[in-house]
């Protein structure tokens, strides 16, 4: 009989135990599902489609390559199913190829389509764009399965292009009518969308092992944009003198996305 109560004792504590333990664990998921996020984390991959407005970009450097990119926003207006944020970001690329060279026969400076490349001087150029960006997100279903973002903002790019000239080279240029080894700034407006994709929510275990973190939800985004090349003389954002290169372009990507409330 002792035996029995100590074991329907055992019995009713631990059911208590159980029941406060999932009260708890309800009350943290629909606390975590109500909390809205106030700072979004990216960490992307871009993929220029080409430069069409610097024309001797392909025949020296071939296609763009992938680079990579981080992101930070303020998301001050922040809502279940609605986000407006401020933000900017910074990418890093570097292209490597060889300096041009007119076709036999040709005078000046070649023409995009006429010029070789001289295997003995290996030229590079890296390529840092950072940006100032107002986004808005929009979910249009409860449980944020899926999203639809856009963004406008400014670009301005810092280039610099270098060149290991071999003794045994005869070009003196890169192909822009210039030695290789300028540098230079240029400016440009962004415009973009996304499809953001959930892949951790509010309440899913992945989110609550970054608890400590703050963190509320990590998601999966293929994006596209478009730079268009603004006039003028001086930056906006560090009052540089604006040089001639048109870095126009469409950039296509994939991000992961950090949101923490």
């Amino acid at each position: 009989m002792k035996i029995t109560w100590t074991c329907m004792t055992g019995l009713l504590l631990w059911l208590a135990a159980a029941s406060q333990g999932q009260a708890q664990d309800e009350t943290t998921s629909s606390a975590s599902a109500s909390r809205v996020p106030t700072v979004r984390v990216q960490m992307s991959l871009v993929r220029p489609l080409g430069f069409p407005n610097l024309p001797y970009y392909k025949p020296l450097y071939g296609q763009p390559r992938l680079y990579p990119q981080a992101g930070i926003e303020w998301l001050f207006l922040s809502h279940s199913r609605f986000q407006l944020g401020l933000g900017g970001s910074l990418g890093y690329s570097v292209s490597n190829g060889y300096a041009g060279v007119g076709k036999k026969g040709t005078k000046g400076v070649p023409p995009a389509d006429s010029i070789d490349t001289d295997a003995n001087s290996p030229i590079s150029m890296s390529i840092i764009p950072y940006r100032i960006l107002l986004s808005m997100t929009v979910y249009p279903f409860a449980k944020e399965i899926f999203g639809i973002g856009v963004w406008a903002g400014i670009e301005e790019i810092y280039f610099g292009e270098t060149r290991v000239m071999a003794s045994t080279s005869t070009t003196a240029s890169s192909g822009y009518g210039e030695p290789a080894g300028r540098t230079g700034w240029a400016k440009g407006l962004v415009v973009g969308a996304s499809l953001p994709i959930l892949l951790a929510g509010p309440t899913s275990q992945a989110i609550h092992s970054m608890e400590i973190m703050r963190a509320h939800a990590i998601h999966i985004t293929p994006f596209y944009e478009r730079v268009s090349a603004l006039p003028g003389n001086t930056l906006w954002l560090l009052r540089k003198s604006q040089s001639g290169l048109d870095f126009s372009r469409q950039n296509v990507g994939l991000s992961f996305s950090f949101e923490f409330y």
